[in-house]
């Protein structure tokens, strides 16, 4: 099990892909009653069941980019930006490891974040990292 360094520069990417995240809080996860009950999870870093934090990112273009990404319809803009994503932060209140869920359905990625993800630069697709 990797621990990460506290503090961290920042509590989560401040940035994903290259694009600014605003992150809206830590809350804890609802408890759900589904059944049959769901297999519990546990962290995969130290093993604990306990419930993981949750916070939510919206992903937003950087109004000063070079390349911004096309949004359609007004809906969709915000003080100059445009909407790229949401993207989900699941900590460990144990070892506070954190994953990240980037979209959702058959196309969703989860990351595991490292210390690198918490620079000013943000976390970034290791293929597609800036040099």
């Amino acid at each position: 099990m990797t621990q990460l360094p506290l503090p961290r520069d920042n509590d989560l990417p401040p940035r994903w892909d290259g694009h600014l995240v605003e992150w809206h809080g830590w809350e804890t996860q609802l408890d759900v009653f589904v059944c049959p009950p769901p297999k519990p999870t546990c962290c995969r870093a130290c093993g604990t069941k306990a419930a993981a934090l949750v916070n939510r990112g919206t992903v937003w273009t950087d109004p000063e980019s070079a390349n911004p990404v096309v949004a359609i319809g007004r809906a969709r803009l915000r003080r100059g930006r445009h909407l790229v994503g949401n993207v989900h932060a699941y900590r460990c209140p144990d070892c506070r490891t954190d994953t990240v869920l980037d979209g959702l359905g058959p196309d969703a990625q989860v990351w595991e974040l490292d210390e690198t993800d918490y620079l000013d630069t943000g976390s970034w697709d290791r293929a597609g990292a800036p040099t």
